[in-house]
């Protein structure tokens, strides 16, 4: 079975079990690329955590991924690392397995997510996908105006 779209992954979760994409299908999904020790994390957790609440009963969620590859800013493990977001930030959207976002070691779902373009910079690198599980938009790790992102996931739901 060749990709077709987001809902054909199969990735690990925190507690480093099976989780298919698929659970998600027909939602809009916000795929974001976290680290606990990043600069940028105490302003965009809660920001991630705002947009879980004011559209998650519509068919959206938020999608974190650890990912240790900028700068050591992820050191922990993924279930430490849930455990830490939900009592630092109450966090209510599911952060998975830890992954490899750039290099040899990529995962198959962020070299779907970025195909052709620029690889991953930098940690809260956001995509955006539709109910359909295709690639919307992506935002960079410094595009956090919440009017912009509120704006293209209403003409996605």
């Amino acid at each position: 079975m060749s990709i077709q779209c987001l809902f054909d992954f199969i990735v690990m979760d925190a507690q480093d079990q099976l989780y298919p994409l698929s659970k998600h299908k027909g939602s809009v999904t916000l795929i974001v690329n976290v680290a606990s020790l990043c600069g940028l994390t105490d302003s965009t957790y809660p920001k991630l955590q705002a947009l879980q609440t004011k559209f998650g009963s519509r068919g959206f969620t938020v999608l974190a991924f650890p990912c240790n590859q900028f700068g050591g800013q992820e050191p922990g493990t993924a279930c430490a690392i849930n455990d830490w977001a939900v009592k630092q930030f109450k966090s209510t959207f599911p952060i998975l397995g830890k992954v490899f976002v750039k290099g040899p070691k990529q995962v198959d779902l962020y070299r779907f997510l970025v195909g052709d373009s620029m690889a991953v910079q930098w940690n809260f690198t956001k995509f955006l996908c539709g109910r359909d599980g295709r690639l919307i938009k992506r935002f960079e790790p410094m595009d956090m105006d919440m009017s912009v992102l509120e704006r293209e996931i209403e003409k996605a739901l």
